[in-house]
């Protein structure tokens, strides 16, 4: 069994809730380093190798989403998960769309982080190729392509990843909700539709011969048919 401790990244900038948060994670055995600003959180991560980051969104110098995006830009795809006082789910859906893998809003407990933290890991630990039809996606990367790619979302690569797996099979809205947003519960059907939406849009730019069907209700990855 391997008992290496996953080291973390820590960006925030108030003082006593890092040492809270910092102090929690040690001793469910993690190894956490520690950053006060955005802009010192983007050095770190530069110099040393992390299993996940977390990074506050309000922070001096350099936000948690400008220093993601710097990140995101130059290569460096190292887990990140989203820490928010906000609840406005125009700023979670930007901050996952920048490269986020995950969010947790403030207050939140340290059981749900802590799952949230595993959760993540475990996923960009499984990573895979796949394809159908001329359509390529690196799960690790992000990245679909065909005559062209184009990088994803976290949340668009996951389901992605699940559509291919089940291509042309009908899949009700809420399994597919089940299976993506299990962490998400006030996920719904207007917010996947968007999802998928912006899917096809980028399967289009990259001259996919692959689209998704979806009658709001149940979506199906299907192969365009030949003019």
């Amino acid at each position: 069994m391997n008992h290496t401790r996953k080291k973390l990244l820590l960006a925030e900038d108030e003082q006593l809730l890092s040492e809270a948060i910092r102090e929690m994670l040690e001793f469910k055995g993690f190894s956490v380093s520690c950053a006060e600003n955005g802009s010192d959180a983007l050095s770190m991560v530069r110099e040393n190798r992390y299993d996940c980051m977390l990074l506050d969104i309000m922070m001096p110098v350099m936000s948690g989403t400008e220093a993601l995006k710097s990140m995101r830009e130059e290569g460096i795809h190292t887990p990140a998960i989203l820490l928010t006082a906000r609840d406005d789910i125009d700023d979670k859906v930007a901050g996952l769309d920048l490269g986020a893998d995950d969010y947790i809003t403030k207050p939140f407990s340290f059981d749900e982080l802590i799952a949230r933290i595993n959760s993540v890991i475990r996923r960009r630990s499984g990573a895979v190729i796949l394809s159908a039809g001329c359509v390529r996606l690196d799960t690790l990367e992000g990245e679909l392509s065909a005559k062209h790619s184009i990088r994803l979302g976290p949340k668009e690569t996951d389901l992605m990843r699940y559509l291919i797996q089940n291509m042309n099979r009908d899949i009700d809205f809420s399994l597919v909700m089940d299976q993506i947003w299990e962490d998400d519960p006030d996920t719904d059907k207007e917010k996947l539709s968007l999802y998928i939406s912006y899917l096809n849009d980028k399967l289009a730019s990259i001259n996919a011969d692959l689209h998704i069907l979806s009658d709001h209700q149940s979506c199906r990855l299907t192969e365009l048919e030949s003019a």
